[in-house]
């Protein structure tokens, strides 16, 4: 991991957007994204505000092995609604029979400019029970998970939320959600197939300002390859 990744994982963990996280740690939304991505330096000031907020000191957002100690306990054992859902963090002490671990993949969906990943390792499998994937129509073998990363679908799927696709379906439906492979990266979006074929990558934040649509042209239609179709999303 990086540091970066290590601020990422524990904002995630403990439920704040990029706004949220960025107030205390004295600096705004765009400069933090760009410092959990590696792309920006930091200075003392900030690493100490960010070490505070999360109540670690500034050497554990070094150290790999204590932030995902401290990931870990942060997660736990997660239920959450819907009630016949369960979401555990690297498996636990379930039945197999009632229980399945669904892929989670690396990436980080991004709900904004894109994350450049292209459909990565996996990391620890969050568990499903099996007849609540069976009402949503997925198959385990073909359900994965990713953490949303950005605002620009924030109407409905927020920074930080975990989200359920199913890569069985990438056939694309006008007006449906996909998490996709974009030349700038991993994707969440809700796509639009125009008559002329192209394709509209909208984002459901009103803010069209910093999250604009994107069209695709049909000659280009090809470099936007489908992972999955949305199922479901928990989180905030």
């Amino acid at each position: 991991m990086s540091l970066g990744k290590n601020i990422r994982s524990l904002r995630i963990a403990r439920k704040m957007t990029l706004e949220q996280l960025a107030g205390p740690a004295g600096t705004d939304p765009t400069n933090l994204s760009r410092l959990e991505r590696d792309r920006q330096g930091h200075s003392t000031a900030l690493l100490n505000n960010i070490a505070a907020t999360f109540h670690v000191t500034v050497a554990d957002l070094f150290d790999d092995s204590r932030i995902q100690s401290i990931v870990d306990k942060i997660e736990g054992r997660v239920i959450s609604s819907p009630a016949d859902y369960v979401a555990i963090p690297g498996g636990g002490d379930v039945s197999e029979e009632d229980y399945v671990e669904v892929r989670r993949i690396a990436a980080a969906g991004s709900c904004g400019g894109g994350r450049l990943n292209h459909f990565p390792e996996d990391e620890k499998p969050l568990v499903f029970r099996r007849d609540w994937l069976a009402k949503k129509g997925v198959s385990p073998a073909n359900a994965f998970v990713m953490y949303a990363d950005g605002d620009s679908q924030a109407d409905f799927i927020v920074d930080g939320d975990v989200v359920l696709f199913d890569k069985s379906k990438v056939e694309i439906r006008s007006g449906n959600i996909y998490a996709i492979e974009h030349p700038d990266g991993t994707k969440i979006k809700e796509i639009f197939r125009q008559i002329d074929g192209a394709l509209v990558l909208t984002s459901r934040n009103p803010d069209k300002r910093r999250f604009p649509d994107e069209r695709v042209s049909p000659d280009q239609v090809s470099l936007v390859r489908v992972l999955g179709e949305f199922v479901w999303r928990g989180g905030g």
